[in-house]
């Protein structure tokens, strides 16, 4: 009975294009680098084991809520033998994956010999979020009545007209990792597979930040079972530099909550997202296809939103999210006002409940990432998100709104940063029918991750940014004179000593704002001084672009007249305005070199906003590393053993 129900899997999952048999296939032979990926086979457990690994999943589920993700407890056989037949799904083996298996074994020795009890998990991963963290988390689970949508992400709509269910799970460490592995599925709550384990492994990536952001997705026809309840469940590993090896579990459920009866999957349009959305271009050109948030900052035509924190001590990022969501008329569907009111009750008492959805910021290049702190209510729910949730009067459309003074504040140690993010939010929606009490829950999920599928309204690529000079820095202009930066506008040219034909660069746009944090007061032998915001790039002799917050006395920085010994860096406090330049055209790029769109400010060669991105990024990515050598040693034979190489 088990290879039937895979049987009927492998003919109904919807892009799953390499299950042709019952044994399932293996991930592509390419040696580039990447993460290796691939389709999990039932074949590869007996039917017993299949048996165990089912009655042991739900053993899982009963331990921990939905949407708490919990490490491991090795100790406990029934946890154990759930790891062990996961993977062997994936195709993982001691003799292909020797050092995992070493790492597994060594971690079940160490919980067994602390006298780590059965029924218990190891630790429940986030429960009190601070600064940028690890993150492992089910961030889709929806079922899905109408074709994939049209998009860049989707070529042609589906020409099955089934209900599929669709999921992705997701890692995040910051800094990144020697290995993470991630995998999927999606069940049926008695047990039937519904959507085929996907895994995702990272040793290497071609950005050089293994596992710093990982994500894997599945998908499948609800017709292969009558149970209109559903699971999806995420198994992840990883072994990082300073943590060493952990591993860890998550689960979401959807459908009815009335039994495991059939039920009619309620038909529901496309989200629409109001907030947030890309408003304009770089220079007041039509909107470019990136979300720019900019933190105390004003970029002249550059910001979608600009988000003034407002507080010497709060440099939280705040977004704005507001939306709806609408039940097509003819479904006999409505809004559950009944489980609206428990969730919101729940969690403004402090409790948690099992449909509260989820709200994460990643930092998509570096790794890590950040819930909603306490004042913006995510800790441990979403109550700030449930309190703002309203109905339409027949209770068919579900919207919310966090703006303005009610946008979302995500932890301070996301802050610091000038590139690209990653914004997940999963919201659950009660519905019940028409005079009825059995509440079906869906979810949605809107998202900017180009590697979730079918999300109902995907997200434009978001940006973060901050840091600036101060009012009353002397920039040298192209002609040679001096003038405030404050004074300085689009088109005009600033003097470069690397701009091939005139010395200048165009500036391409301007910065204004203010900053909380105190700033960095730099002042050199020839008695120039500087203030600027402490991530700030400054040109050294002999390190090149450093940030201003790691100068020190002594260090010989580059000024108009050559290198300057430093003989002041101190911080003080700054209540006025501080701004930024953009320089370089597109045809003045071209004959630029790295790190060359510079000017002199006060003296002092320092980087422009585009050379801050840049160095706040590699502050940030912590030592990451590079090329196939990234792959520590002990890992290198499971990596080369890997399907991915084979």
């Amino acid at each position: 009975m088990w290879k039937k129900t895979y049987a009927e899997v492998t003919s109904l999952a919807l892009g799953v294009t390499c299950l042709a048999s019952l044994g399932g296939c293996s991930p592509s032979t390419s040696l580039s680098s990447g993460p290796e990926q691939g389709t999990g086979s039932i074949d590869r457990l007996t039917s017993h084991e299949w048996t165990a690994y089912v009655d042991n999943a739900q053993y899982l589920r009963d331990l921990t809520p939905p949407d708490v993700a919990v490490k491991l407890n090795l100790a406990d056989p029934r946890q154990y033998d759930f790891v062990m037949a996961r993977l062997k799904l994936a195709g993982k083996h001691p003799d292909n994956s020797p050092h995992l298996f070493e790492l597994l074994e060594a971690r079940r020795q160490s919980q067994i010999a602390r006298g780590m009890k059965s029924g218990t998990f190891a630790q429940v991963l986030d429960t009190a979020p601070t600064g940028r963290v690890a993150m492992h988390y089910i961030e889709q689970n929806s079922i899905v009545t109408r074709p994939p949508q049209i998009s860049a992400r989707t070529a042609a709509p589906s020409v099955n007209p089934s209900p599929r269910v669709v999921g992705a799970a997701s890692s995040t460490f910051p800094g990144g990792t020697y290995d993470t592995y991630v995998d999927i599925t999606i069940s049926a709550i008695n047990g039937t597979l519904i959507a085929p384990l996907q895994f995702k492994e990272e040793f290497e990536n071609l950005q050089g930040v293994p596992g710093a952001n990982v994500t894997v997705s599945t998908s499948g026809n609800t017709n292969v079972s009558s149970v209109t309840r559903y699971t999806a469940e995420s198994y992840e590993f990883h072994d990082a530099p300073d943590e060493g090896f952990s591993d860890s579990y998550s689960h979401s459920e959807v459908g009815t909550q009335s039994g495991q009866a059939n039920a009619i999957h309620p038909d529901l349009t496309p989200a629409q997202i109001l907030d947030p959305k890309d408003i304009v271009g770089p220079n007041g050109s039509p909107p470019e296809g990136t979300i720019s948030v900019c933190m105390d900052r004003q970029w002249t035509n550059d910001c979608d939103y600009v988000l003034n924190t407002g507080s010497v001590f709060d440099h939280r990022i705040k977004m704005p999210l507001k939306g709806d969501i609408t039940i097509q008329p003819l479904s006999r569907y409505e809004f559950d006002t009944t489980a609206i009111t428990a969730i919101r009750t729940a969690l403004n008492g402090g409790l948690t409940d099992p449909h509260q959805g989820l709200l994460k910021l990643v930092l998509t290049n570096i790794g890590g990432g950040c819930d909603v702190d306490k004042q913006g209510a995510l800790t441990p729910s979403m109550s700030s998100f449930w309190n703002h949730v309203t109905l339409s009067a027949n209770k068919k459309t579900f919207s919310w709104d966090l703006t303005g003074d009610n946008a979302a504040f995500f932890d301070e140690g996301c802050t610091q940063i000038q590139d690209s993010a990653k914004l997940t939010l999963m919201i659950y929606l009660p519905m019940v029918p028409t005079g009825s009490m059995a509440t079906y829950y869906d979810s949605i999920t809107i998202s900017n991750d180009p590697a979730t599928p079918d999300v109902d309204n995907p997200l434009k690529k978001i940006t973060l940014t901050n840091s600036c000079l101060a009012a009353g820095t002397q920039i040298q202009l192209g002609n040679g004179k001096l003038a405030a930066i404050e004074s300085l506008h689009i088109g005009q040219k600033v003097y470069n000593p690397y701009a091939a034909s005139d010395h200048a660069l165009t500036i391409k746009d301007t910065a204004k704002g203010s900053e909380r944090s105190p700033m960095v007061r730099i002042r050199d032998e020839a008695g120039h001084t500087l203030l600027v915001t402490e991530m700030h790039p400054i040109a050294t002799a002999d390190h090149g672009m450093v940030q201003a917050r790691a100068l020190r006395t002594g260090d010989l920085v580059m000024t108009r007249q050559g290198a300057s010994k430093l003989v002041e860096v101190s911080r003080e406090p700054y209540s006025g305005q501080v701004y930024n330049l953009k320089v370089g055209s597109e045809g003045e790029m071209a004959s630029l070199g790295q790190d060359q769109t510079v000017v002199y400010a006060n003296g002092f060669v320092v980087g422009d906003g585009q050379i801050q991105s840049k160095y706040e990024e590699l502050a940030l990515k912590q030592g990451a590393r590079t090329g196939i050598e990234q792959v520590p040693e002990q890992w290198r034979r499971d990596y080369l053993l890997s399907p991915h190489h084979n």
